[in-house]
């Protein structure tokens, strides 16, 4: 393989990478896109190994009839803002509506309080693995400055270095001559005699002969 084939093909595969980073980054700031109708950032670790903290989850709405145990599901709590993503170990029929009784994989205990149908934001879809801890990165002042400014700085540098290519490229190219040399002083010079030489005609003296006048005796 050669050079140009190995650095297309690093090329390639890096773009690749790439695309399919911005895409789960996408995913994640959009889900809608996707299908699916919220996204959460794992905080905690209650839910490994399935889920781990920095992980996001997308969600999707789901008819609270339609849990049974073992499904995933993301929920507020009463007396909390933020959503809790934990598995329903139990469907609780209560005269006025179902409730789910839910656990952590991690917890050795189920939850205290019962979530009520009402309380359930939705069934998790999928998950993403570390996007999360890019997200709360992002979300503070210096990871902004490096999401943003990383990428304007190597479009600058990226640039530059292209700018200076061209110019050394120019550089080159003014001041390449082509020397010339008549081919007979070639020839000389490397000791072709027989090529250096022209065929030209010898000229060689010619005799004239003068006619004097008769003498009579």
């Amino acid at each position: 393989m050669t050079s140009i084939t190995l650095r297309r093909a690093v090329s390639a595969v890096a773009m690749v990478l790439a695309v399919l980073v911005v895409a789960l980054f996408v995913i994640q700031a959009a889900p809608w896109l996707v299908g699916a109708d919220a996204s959460y950032v794992v905080l905690s670790s209650s839910m490994e190994p399935t889920l781990s903290p920095g992980d996001a989850v997308v969600v999707n709405d789901v008819d609270p009839s339609t849990l049974e145990a073992g499904d995933v599901i993301t929920f507020v709590r009463s007396d909390e803002s933020t959503p809790v993503t934990h598995r329903v170990v139990e469907v609780v029929e209560r005269e006025d509506a179902l409730a789910f009784r839910t656990q952590g994989d991690a917890n050795d205990d189920p939850d205290p309080a019962l979530v009520p149908a009402s309380s359930v934001t939705g069934e998790v879809w999928f998950a993403i693995p570390y996007v999360g801890h890019v997200v709360l990165f992002a979300n503070t002042p210096t990871g902004l400055a490096v999401l943003v400014g990383l990428p304007i700085l190597a479009f600058v540098a990226s640039e530059l270095y292209a700018f200076a290519r061209k110019d050394a490229s120019n550089d080159r190219g003014a001041n390449d001559v082509t020397v010339t040399r008549p081919v007979g002083e070639l020839g000389e010079r490397r000791g072709w005699t027989g090529l250096a030489t022209p065929n030209r005609p010898s000229r060689r003296p010619t005799t004239r002969s003068r006619l004097r006048p008769a003498t009579s005796s």
